[in-house]
């Protein structure tokens, strides 16, 4: 074990907002294209707007820096699931109203190039 068990909030601690002070269910993917790790986690707010906190690894290895991202949504992104292709990062989710109320479906892809060189990133949903 080089690292861990950590807090996935520790990532942002050093940031004001949601990111740093919500918990929730992270998930961790490997971008093999450009030898990246790639951390999502929803934060748990009570009411709009509602954050997916994103994280990409400058490096290789998980344990250095990070470059940290926050896309707003209008509805709770729940179940967030990544897939990483050479284009972009997208990303579905299962849509909350008031965090409670299923609202449908939504794929967000978030801007690949820019997150793996931690400058600033858009999305792109539908």
């Amino acid at each position: 074990m080089i690292a861990g068990p950590l807090a996935t909030s520790s990532i942002w601690s050093d940031l004001p907002g949601p990111c740093a002070a919500e918990q929730s269910d992270a998930t961790i993917r490997y971008d093999q294209l450009a030898d990246r790790w790639i951390l999502t986690r929803p934060t748990l707010g009570k009411e709009a707007p509602y954050q997916l906190c994103v994280a990409v690894s400058a490096t290789g290895d998980p344990t250095g820096a990070w470059y940290r991202y926050s896309f707003p949504y209008s509805f709770f992104p729940d179940y967030p699931k990544l897939a990483v292709w050479p284009d972009a990062y997208y990303t579905t989710f299962n849509m909350f109203a008031g965090g409670t109320t299923f609202s449908g479906g939504r794929v967000c892809a978030y801007d690949r190039t820019v997150m793996l060189a931690g400058t600033a990133a858009t999305q792109q949903c539908k």
